[in-house]
């Protein structure tokens, strides 16, 4: 990451003014140096900030497991769908059931598979973000 020395300078006086870092000054080898090191207040942020991001990301593991989970569900339900629509196709041409109520019967479950279709789409949406 590439940042100049002014930035970098206001960024370490800020974390100096919040306590979260100290600036110390040492001599090694006859050079003046300033150390900067995390105050216990800035490891005790540092701490939080890494259990938050670690319940962020568990949080998010099981959302996606959920979200895994409707998907397979929503698609086991389109593959019944298919399988209803190209029964009642067979027993339309077999005249087992009337033209008519074939294409009532067939409108019902075009809007359900259209339904579970769109949810189909979201939910990959939604893992894809992910």
């Amino acid at each position: 990451m590439k940042i100049s020395r002014p930035a970098l300078g206001k960024h370490v006086r800020a974390l100096i003014n919040e306590g979260l870092v100290e600036q110390k000054h040492v001599v090694e080898g006859g050079t003046a140096k300033a150390v900067y090191e995390l105050t216990d207040f800035g490891k005790k942020i540092i701490e939080k900030v890494r259990s938050f991001t670690e319940d962020m990301e568990a949080m998010t593991s099981i959302n996606n497991r959920e979200l895994q989970e409707e998907l397979m569900d929503v698609n086991a339900q389109i593959s019944s769908m298919k399988a209803i629509l190209r029964e009642l196709e067979k027993r339309v041409k077999n005249n087992e059931i009337s033209h008519q109520d074939y294409l009532s019967l067939k409108s019902d479950y075009d809007k359900k598979l259209d339904s579970l279709k769109k949810r189909e789409k979201e939910l990959k949406q939604r893992l894809d973000k992910k």
